[in-house]
C-alpha cells in the first residue's frame, strides 16, 4: 500500500515517551527519512511532537521553508484496502476547505486570542471560510484585565485582575477556565512573569512578591518592595522587580537606579536595557546595577522593543522613536513621531509601530533600522479615533499586534471599530479583516500549534492529544515534495480525560463465530464483547445491531438486523448472496458508538447456496 507505513510504539510502563520511526519517499525526489518523536509532557493532556527529516542518501538534514511542512493528525478513513485513498490525495482532501474534512489535530492553522475591554475573550478563527462566523467562543472574565502572560507550552494563558484581586488561567484548548487564584483584598495583581517553571506576581497593592510553583500549590509570599514590572537575565531562576528606588531582588535589596518604568533584557549582549521615570536609559548587568553608560531622552521612554536577537532595539518616547546599537550603546537614528506609541512588533523585515489613540502605525524597514537609514512609512490602521483608548501597562504582556506564524506579515488589532486587520509586509492596506463583533481588544494573542522549525531539518510541536486510539499522521513537504501517512495508535496521556481510559478498556469488540448454510440463504452469527483478553465481557442487550454484507465487485449489498441468539450473540440471515464470490461482513450499532469499519468480521467466500 503505497504510502502508508505501520508503526508501533515503544511504550514505558508510565507511558513517559512514546517513539516512532518511519521512512517517507520524496516523489521524484529521492527518498526522505523521517523520524518522529511524540513524548508525553507532565500537563494533561499534552505531548510534544518532533520530526527530524533527512535525505536518505547523503544523511544531510532536509531543510524545508518557513510553514511549508504541512502535517495533520486524523482518524484513519473508514475503507477497505482496495478503497484506500492515496496519501496525496489525503493530503489534498486535508488541505481544501471544509468543516468535513477536519482533521483531529490540524498543524498548519492557528488562531486569534483577543483580551477586550468589556471584560471578555473571544476566540477566532480566521481558517473559517464563512463570512462574519468566525468567531469559536467568548468567554467572560470576572473583571478587566491588566497583564497578560501566555505560556505556549501548556496551552495557557494567565490573567492579572486587580480589579476583583484574581488571577486566572485560561485553557486555551477547552476555551475556559482551568482554574483561578484568590489573592489578598487590596493585592492588585499587575504584572506576571514565567522562569524555572514558577509563575511570578507583582502586586501594587502589597509589598510583597508571590511564586506559584505548580498546578497543586498556593501562591508563595515572598516579603519584598512592592514592584510594578519584571526584568528576566539570561538563565535566571529568579526575576528583577521594577520598583520605585531601583531593581529589586526577591531578598528586598534594591539596586538604587531611580525609578524604573520598564526594563528588557537582551541575550547577545547579556545586558538589560532600562527607561527611568525622570527621563533616559541605563544599562543593567544581570544583578540590576546601572553600568555608566547612559542615553539621555528628551522625555521619558514608553515603550521598548529588542529586534536581531537583542542586537538592536527600538525605544520610543511621546516625541520620538531612537534605534539603538545595543551592543556598542550607540543611538543609530532617531525617528520623530506625530503621535504616541502603545506596541512595537516586528516581522520578517519590517518594524511596526501602533498608536492605538491616533489610529495609526509607522513601518521601518529592519535592515534600514540596522544602517541608521530608516525612511518611516505611515498606514492608517482602522477608523478614526472616537474616544481614548485603554492599553495594558508596557510590562503588562501582549499588546494589540501580532506577527503571523510565517513571519511575512501582521495582525493588528483596532480598538476604535472593533476589527483585526491582515497585513502583508510593507503593505500600506491591510489584505482582509476579521471582526472581533464589536469589542475594543486590549490585547491579541496569537494561539499557534504549528510545527515549529528549529534548524538542522528538525521540527517541534506541543499538542493536546485527542481520544486515544488509533489515528493517522500525515505529513507532506515541499522542496524536496513528498506526502507520507504513518499509522499510530495514540494511549491515553495523563490524567486529563479519565473517562478516555475508561472507555479504551470498554471498547466494542465484534467477532465473526460462523457461518451456516440456511436454505437459500446463509445464517450469520457474531459476538459482541467488552474489553480486552482476559477481561472482556460478553455485550448483551444490542438492539440495533446490524449486519452489512456486501460484494465488491458487482456492488451487490444487504443489511439485516442481527437478533439476540445467547449472551453477546448475534445472527442475522442473508440471501441470494452471489455465487462464488468474497463477501464482506460488517457489523455496526450507533448505540455502542460500533462504526461499521470497526466491527468488520472479515470475507467469505459463500459459494452457491444449497
Amino acid at each position: 500500500m503505497s504510502g502508508l507505513l505501520r508503526v508501533f510504539f515503544r511504550l514505558t510502563p508510565a507511558l513517559c515517551a512514546c517513539v516512532l520511526w518511519l521512512s517517507a519517499h520524496a516523489s521524484g525526489e529521492g527518498p526522505v527519512k523521517v523520524q518522529v518523536q511524540l513524548t508525553p509532557l507532565p500537563a494533561d493532556g499534552l505531548a510534544t511532537l518532533d520530526l527530524t527529516l533527512r535525505d536518505e542518501a547523503t544523511d544531510q538534514p532536509v531543510e524545508l521553508p518557513a510553514r511549508k511542512l504541512a502535517a495533520w493528525l486524523q482518524k484513519p478513513l473508514p475503507t477497505l484496502a482496495e478503497g484506500e485513498l492515496a496519501c496525496r490525495d489525503k493530503v489534498r482532501m486535508l488541505a481544501s476547505p471544509g468543516l468535513g474534512r477536519r482533521a483531529a489535530v490540524d498543524f498548519n492553522i492557528h488562531r486569534l486570542l483577543a483580551v477586550n475591554t468589556d471584560n471578555t475573550l473571544t476566540f477566532i478563527n480566521p481558517f473559517l471560510r464563512l463570512n462574519q462566523a468566525k468567531l469559536e467562543d467568548v468567554l467572560t472574565l470576572p473583571g478587566t484585565p491588566a497583564a497578560v502572560l501566555q505560556r505556549t507550552s501548556l496551552h495557557e494563558v494567565w490573567l492579572a485582575l486587580p480589579e476583583v484581586d484574581q488571577l486566572v488561567v485560561i485553557d486555551t484548548d477547552a476555551r475556559r477556565v482551568r482554574r483561578s487564584y484568590a489573592l489578598a483584598k487590596g493585592a492588585l495583581p499587575v504584572a506576571l512573569v514565567e522562569t524555572g517553571g514558577a509563575i511570578w506576581v507583582a502586586q501594587a497593592g502589597r509589598d510583597e512578591w508571590l511564586r506559584i510553583t505548580s498546578v497543586q500549590s498556593d501562591p508563595q509570599p515572598i516579603a519584598a518592595p512592592r514592584v510594578q514590572g519584571w526584568l528576566l537575565p539570561d538563565q535566571s531562576t529568579e526575576p528583577l522587580g521594577l520598583g520605585v528606588d531601583g531593581i529589586v531582588h526577591s531578598d528586598g535589596s534594591v539596586a538604587a537606579s531611580g525609578r524604573v518604568l520598564h526594563a528588557a533584557w537582551s541575550p547577545l549582549a547579556q545586558r538589560g536595557i532600562a527607561a527611568l521615570a525622570d527621563g533616559g536609559l541605563v544599562w543593567l548587568d544581570a544583578q540590576g546595577r546601572v553600568q555608566p553608560q547612559r542615553i539621555p531622552t528628551s522625555t521619558p521612554v514608553q515603550r521598548i522593543a529588542l529586534f536581531d536577537e537583542g542586537r538592536h532595539a527600538l525605544a520610543a518616547t511621546a516625541r520620538e522613536v531612537l534605534a539603538i546599537d545595543v551592543a556598542t550603546s550607540r543611538v543609530l537614528q532617531t525617528v520623530p513621531l506625530e503621535s504616541a506609541i502603545t506596541d512595537i512588533a516586528f516581522s520578517g523585515n519590517f518594524a511596526y509601530l501602533h498608536s492605538a489613540p491616533a489610529s495609526r502605525a509607522m513601518l521601518l524597514s529592519l535592515a534600514d533600522l540596522r544602517s541608521g537609514q530608516a525612511k518611516p512609512v505611515q498606514v492608517a490602521v482602522g477608523a478614526e479615533p472616537r474616544d481614548a483608548a485603554p492599553s495594558l501597562a508596557p510590562g503588562g504582556g501582549a499588546h494589540r499586534l501580532q506577527r503571523l506564524p510565517d513571519g511575512a506579515g501582521m495582525y493588528v488589532a483596532s480598538p476604535h471599530d472593533g476589527q483585526i486587520y491582515q497585513y502583508t509586509e510593507g503593505m500600506m492596506a491591510p489584505i482582509g479583516s476579521f471582526s472581533n463583533y464589536r469589542r475594543s481588544p486590549l490585547a491579541l494573542l496569537l494561539l499557534d500549534d504549528g510545527l515549529q522549525a528549529l534548524g538542522q531539518g528538525r521540527y517541534h510541536a506541543v499538542l493536546r492529544t485527542p481520544r486515544s486510539g488509533n489515528y493517522e499522521l500525515v505529513v507532506s513537504g515541499v522542496q524536496p515534495r513528498f506526502a507520507e501517512c504513518v499509522a499510530l495508535e495514540i494511549p491515553v496521556i495523563g490524567t486529563q480525560n479519565q473517562t478516555a481510559m475508561v472507555s479504551a478498556a470498554a471498547q466494542v469488540r465484534a467477532r465473526l463465530i460462523k457461518v451456516l448454510a440456511d436454505g437459500d440463504g446463509w445464517l450469520v452469527r457474531a459476538t459482541l464483547s467488552v474489553g480486552e483478553g482476559k477481561q472482556a465481557l460478553p455485550l448483551s442487550d444490542v438492539h440495533d445491531l446490524q449486519l452489512l454484507a456486501f460484494e465488491r465487485r458487482s456492488g451487490w449489498q444487504t443489511r439485516q438486523t442481527m437478533r439476540a441468539a445467547g449472551n453477546g450473540i448475534y445472527e442475522a440471515r442473508i440471501r441470494q448472496a452471489p455465487r462464488s464470490a468474497g463477501i464482506d461482513l460488517l457489523v455496526g450499532s450507533a448505540s455502542q458508538d460500533l462504526p461499521f469499519h470497526a466491527g468488520a468480521l472479515g470475507t467469505q467466500v459463500l459459494g452457491a447456496t444449497p
